[in-house]
């Protein structure tokens, strides 16, 4: 921390990264936040805020590794452990990257419409701060597993480029992956996929970016046995009509109670009051993610994967920093 600190440029790199892309995402067109329905702007306010907390991640810890190697390597001679080294930067940089994605989803989602309750969390502003800050955790997890697998600087923003691209891709975002068999399941080795689907778990994104359609209101069908019987109307037709005393025929009251209103031509197009309603459109097959579904369990496994991949960059990070052991091969 000492060391971060004493950095003043990169200390104000880290202040103002959060502060910027948060105002980024509040000057996205999204009238509706994020809730439904017919809501076409919640698919992308989401992806801008994975790709924030992706960028933000990796980019925090992209260095960290690769610039210390000369003293690393001193230190290590003299008995320093690689895991305890490893774990004072996941400690210094995850609250670094945790306190950012806080503050990033704070400013570009406050004050927006926001779901009634989240997925798991009765509050769903906190539900996306902790869905994103571990995206953002896990983002510099893999920053740092780039960071160990090269032996100079200027090798690390190529790689943070091609990460940050590769994730963005993957989210499920850009383009649906579901059914897309050999490129879904290379997504699920991306963060941002996981990530990505906790928010749109969180906000129910499957269903707030249906179209509406109009509910057609119910017609009361005949009761039985109201029904005309087949050929009575051919019958009226025959049957003596009364007459009045000038002899001209008069219509059977009967036929005044049956017959057809005249209504105004743009009658059809009105709905009584409380019909005209209106209900998202059903979630097909082709449309609806099933990791972004609304439970709990949903959410808790798009969560869970992210764990296993942070803690799989971490241990791939944790063994390159052994082979730069003194003594053994690199």
């Amino acid at each position: 921390m000492a060391v971060i600190a004493s950095d003043r440029v990169f200390l104000a790199f880290l202040a103002a990264m959060p502060i910027v892309l948060g105002v980024v995402i509040r000057v996205l067109p999204a009238p509706l936040g994020l809730v439904g329905p017919d809501n076409q702007g919640a698919e992308s306010l989401l992806l801008i805020l994975v790709i924030s907390a992706c960028f933000a991640g990796a980019a925090n810890a992209v260095r960290e590794l690769v610039k210390e190697r000369p003293i690393y390597s001193r230190e290590r001679a003299a008995g320093l452990s690689s895991g305890a080294y490893l774990t004072s930067k996941l400690v210094i940089l995850g609250l670094i990257s945790g306190l950012q994605a806080m503050v990033m989803v704070t400013i570009g989602l406050i004050g927006r419409p926001l779901p009634a309750h989240g997925a798991f969390l009765q509050q769903p502003l906190v539900e996306l701060i902790v869905a994103i800050g571990l995206l953002a955790i896990v983002s510099m997890t893999l920053g740092l597993l780039i960071s160990a697998s090269v032996d100079t600087s200027e090798k690390t923003m190529p790689l943070l480029i091609v990460a940050v691209i590769f994730q963005v891709v993957m989210t499920g975002g850009v383009f649906p992956l579901t059914g897309k068999a050999g490129l879904e399941q290379v997504a699920w080795l991306a963060p941002s996929r996981w990530g990505f689907a906790a928010a749109a778990s969180t906000v129910n994104l499957n269903v707030i970016t249906l179209p509406v359609v109009p509910k057609v209101p119910d017609v009361k069908k005949p009761a039985p046995g109201s029904s005309h019987k087949p050929g009575s109307k051919h019958k009226a037709r025959h049957a003596p009509q009364p007459t009045t005393s000038h002899g001209t025929a008069t219509a059977p009251s009967s036929a005044k109670a049956h017959a057809p209103s005249k209504a105004h031509p743009s009658a059809k197009a009105q709905v009584s009051p409380g019909t005209a309603t209106q209900a998202a459109a059903p979630a097909t097959a082709s449309t609806a993610d099933p990791l972004w579904r609304h439970n709990a369990r949903t959410w808790l496994t798009d969560m869970a994967a992210m764990l296993v991949l942070g803690l799989a960059f971490t241990l791939i990070a944790w063994w390159r920093l052994v082979k730069l052991s003194p003594g053994r091969r690199k």
